[in-house]
């Protein structure tokens, strides 16, 4: 009986040792002893990818999402999109066309991208914007919290890309920092965990895409409730005319926002009637959406339900339902896949 107990434990410990042994064999998976570097592997049912590409005028990121098929490697899937470049006309390509990867791997919890010396044709700044666009692009697809870029060929040995870029190791860039927050941080007194980011979206000179924008908050100024703070700070740099170039200004001059509230989930964002007069069906719907992105961008607000003087409202002069809370598009600018 003994002997037959034996039996079966080792049979089953010989099964888990082939069984990891054949984990061993296939590509991206462990740990290799001989160079500390572990592919990137996730676990699947990820059904979308967002991809950071160029506004056209070159000045800020634009978030494109596609639908993929599941994969346990998002990270290298995104980054081939983005490598094979923009699908629409209103985004460029951050990195030079003939841009390859030839590898995409973690150690010591930095994500390293080995691309071809193509890369080191963009000039400083041109480097920088790309290595946040890749950065934001790969980064959350990952567990890794920071990304190293480098460049090699078959003639060339290994080298690292973001000295060109006056950068070494990278973390998640905040999205389109706005000048001020930017000034901001180049001050010697400046303290990262003395301030948060509140990002608002606008629309691209075309106006069929959304661009995140990010600023800072100072704790101070926030108070205790953080959230609220954010949430407000948010709606009013949207409602701001915006002082740069390549994004377009909220069509719906004159409306008067009155302030908001937070309850289980739900942004209630209160207007004057200036809400309610006729912009015209298109200006409509871009406030809406640019509004809703926003609100839904800060932790903890799932979707927005407009008030006029504090009552519901049933629609706006075009006709658009606002009488039920809006929800954000997940993902955000999504592209669809042609017919084939």
């Amino acid at each position: 009986m003994k002997k037959s107990a034996y039996l079966i434990i080792l049979i089953f410990i010989a099964f888990l040792a082939l069984l990891l042994w054949r984990q061993g064999l296939q590509p991206g998976h462990g740990l290799d002893p001989a160079t500390g570097r572990s592919a990137l592997i996730s676990s699947g049912g990820m059904d979308a990818i967002t991809v950071y590409y160029l506004s056209n005028d070159g000045q800020f990121l634009l978030p494109l999402s596609f639908k993929i098929a599941p994969t346990g490697e998002p990270a290298r899937v995104a980054m081939e999109k983005l490598l094979a470049g923009s699908p629409v006309a209103a985004a460029l390509a951050p990195l030079p066309e003939e841009t390859k990867l030839l590898d995409l791997y973690s150690a010591d919890d930095i994500l390293y991208i080995e691309l071809t010396a193509d890369f080191l044709r963009l000039n400083e700044v041109e480097t920088k914007l790309a290595a946040q666009a890749v950065a934001a692009t790969v980064l959350p697809l990952t567990t890794c919290g920071q990304m190293r870029i480098l460049t090699r060929d078959n003639t060339a040995a290994a080298k690292d890309a973001n000295a060109v870029a006056e950068s070494d190791i990278i973390g998640m860039p905040y999205l389109n920092l706005l000048s001020a927050s930017r000034k901001l941080m180049t001050e010697a007194d400046f303290a990262p965990a003395t301030y948060m980011s509140a990002v608002f979206y606008l629309p691209e000179a075309g106006n069929d895409y959304l661009i995140p924008l990010t600023l800072l908050l100072s704790l101070d100024e926030a108070g205790e409730d953080r959230q609220l703070a954010v949430a407000q700070a948010a709606v009013q740099a949207l409602l701001t005319t915006p002082s740069c170039g390549g994004l377009t200004a909220l069509p719906l001059s004159g409306i008067n926002w009155q302030g908001l509230v937070i309850r289980d989930g739900v942004a209630y964002c209160d207007f004057d009637q200036s809400l309610l007069q006729s912009y015209g069906a298109r200006a409509e719907k871009l406030f809406l959406r640019c509004l809703t992105q926003t609100l839904c961008a800060v932790d903890g607000i799932e979707a927005v339900q407009l008030t006029v003087a504090g009552e519901a409202a049933d629609a706006t002069a075009s006709g658009i339902n606002i009488s039920q809370p809006l929800r954000a598009e997940q993902p955000p600018n999504l592209v669809e896949s042609k017919a084939k």
